[in-house]
């Protein structure tokens, strides 16, 4: 026999390879794309709706919007349309916002929301009962905060004091609720409440205040403003909102409070 034909019986011959079955590869990936579509949009669904509903937990509604600005010398009357879901009726809330950055724009802040007093009481009775912040020209001993609570005061709020850090020496301030100033020791109780800091004194206070009484504080040397809750000019425009169908509400935080602001002009 041969030599050569001798070896190639010799050597087992290679396997052919099987035709490759395009139509089974491609009815193969057109199962995985049918699995993967569905999963691809539900992942994407999440990630674009995940901060929506973040935001919606945290936030308290899933959208605010300025729908109007009144702006006057030192501030605005801002006008906030929020909703809690898109298919909730929009509400209205009416904030006063300080622009007070240097001593200029707070005496034209505190002329403005003076003359925004004077307007309110020029519409109502001594008598009647206002809700107002009334903001010290300098800080206060809690022993004169407890006098003018006593004096002048129907029912006094939260109350803004300015602090010095013991270590740092440097200013800031705090709202409290407590200790309440009708206390019998409330000028004790509050310097003994403080930790690693010294009581500067009262600075500013939420109040419940007659006419009368708002009145003859404007002739006080020791305060700076008594500012209204609500003025003439904010209940115009919750009337109006309240005439288109709106449910409004004044928002007046006390810890944005102007007196926010002034605290960093003393430093």
């Amino acid at each position: 026999m041969n030599p050569i034909k001798k070896l190639r019986s010799w050597c087992p011959q290679p396997k052919k390879s099987a035709p490759i079955r395009f139509s089974a590869i491609s009815q193969h990936w057109k199962s995985k794309l049918l699995y993967a579509i569905p999963v691809t949009v539900l992942v994407a669904a999440i990630f674009i709706s995940l901060p929506l509903l973040l935001r919606s937990e945290t936030d308290g509604w899933l959208y605010s919007r300025i729908v109007d600005r009144i702006n006057f010398p030192g501030g605005a009357i801002i006008v906030h349309e929020n909703s809690q879901s898109p298919t909730d009726k929009a509400y209205i809330t009416i904030s006063i916002q300080a622009n007070i950055f240097s001593e200029e724009n707070l005496a034209a802040y505190v002329e403005s929301r003076t003359n925004a007093l004077n307007n309110l009481l020029e519409t109502v009775s001594d008598n009647t009962t206002i809700e107002a912040v009334i903001t010290f020209k300098e800080p206060v001993s809690p022993q004169n905060f407890a006098v003018l609570c006593e004096n002048s005061i129907e029912k006094p709020g939260e109350y803004a004091i300015t602090l010095i850090n013991e270590n740092t020496s440097t200013t800031s301030p705090a709202v409290l609720w407590f200790p309440r100033p009708q206390e019998t020791n409330f000028p004790e109780n509050l310097t003994h409440t403080l930790e690693g800091a010294k009581l500067e004194g009262i600075i500013a206070f939420e109040c419940y205040i007659k006419s009368a009484a708002a009145k003859s504080l404007l002739s006080d040397p020791k305060i700076l403003l008594v500012d209204p809750f609500e003025d003439p000019q904010v209940t115009s425009i919750k009337k109006d909102y309240e005439l288109k169908g709106f449910d409004v509400q004044v928002s007046r935080a006390f810890f944005g409070e102007m007196w926010t602001k002034y605290v960093t002009l003393l430093k």
